[in-house]
C-alpha cells in the first residue's frame, strides 16, 4: 500500500503430513472472517473466528450442525491465566505455548519469503 504494509497476503502451506492450509489476508477491503477445516468426511465453519460465537458441522449426508460456543473474550485472559498458573507452579515456561513456538512462526514467514513472496521496496 502506499504508506508500504501489506494490503493483501495469499498463502498455501502443506505440512509433512500431507495436509494443506490456504491462508488469505486483507486490510484494503472487508470479507468475510471464515475459518472452515476441511476433511473426508465433510467440514467445520467458523464464521467470524477472531470473536467466534458458534461453529457450524457439516458432514455429508446431514443436516448442518450449528454449536454455540458464547464469546467471552479475545483470549488474553486465558493468556494472563496460564502465566499465572506457571507462576504459581514456578514454571519459567507454559506447556501449552513454548518460547519456540515465535521462532516457529517467524520461520514459516522466511520460508515465505524465500519463495516467491517479495515485498514492493524489494522491486525496485
Amino acid at each position: 500500500g502506499k504508506t508500504g504494509v501489506d494490503e493483501q497476503s495469499s498463502y498455501m502451506l502443506k505440512f509433512a503430513n500431507g495436509a494443506v492450509a490456504q491462508l488469505h489476508s486483507a486490510c484494503n477491503y472487508q470479507s468475510p472472517m471464515n475459518f472452515i477445516i476441511y476433511g473426508s468426511k465433510g467440514h467445520m465453519e467458523i464464521p467470524g473466528f477472531n470473536f467466534p460465537d458458534r461453529l457450524i458441522l457439516h458432514i455429508k449426508g446431514q443436516k448442518p450442525e450449528q454449536i454455540l460456543c458464547p464469546y467471552e473474550s479475545t483470549g488474553k485472559n486465558y493468556e494472563a491465566q496460564d502465566v499465572v498458573n506457571c507462576l504459581r507452579q514456578g514454571q519459567l515456561e507454559s506447556s501449552i505455548q513454548s518460547h519456540d513456538d515465535p521462532l516457529k512462526i517467524m520461520e514459516i514467514m522466511d520460508d515465505l519469503r524465500r519463495g516467491k513472496l517479495s515485498y514492493p521496496q524489494e522491486l525496485k
